[in-house]
């Protein structure tokens, strides 16, 4: 498996110290992308590149059912959690 620079071996394998370090960083982008997209009651919200799952977790509620999709394994484990 190859961990090039940008890679989703290297996200992956990479996934817990970006959880610690660079996720925190960007909950004030995550939230203000979430206000942007106005979501409403009941909708099914796809996050393509949800990464450790900050937007998604923050789509949920109010009866929202949210898919999160991400190339990089390590990091779509995270995000179940």
């Amino acid at each position: 498996m190859s961990r090039r620079f940008g890679s989703t071996a290297a996200f992956s394998h990479s996934a817990a110290a970006y959880e610690a370090t660079m996720a925190p960083a960007l909950v004030p982008v995550a939230v203000e992308v979430v206000r942007r997209a106005s979501l409403q009651p009941g909708q099914t919200i796809l996050d393509v590149g949800t990464g450790t799952g900050t937007a998604a977790r923050l789509a949920l509620g109010q009866g929202r059912r949210v898919i999160g999709l991400d190339g990089a394994a390590g990091m779509v484990e995270i995000a179940r959690r």
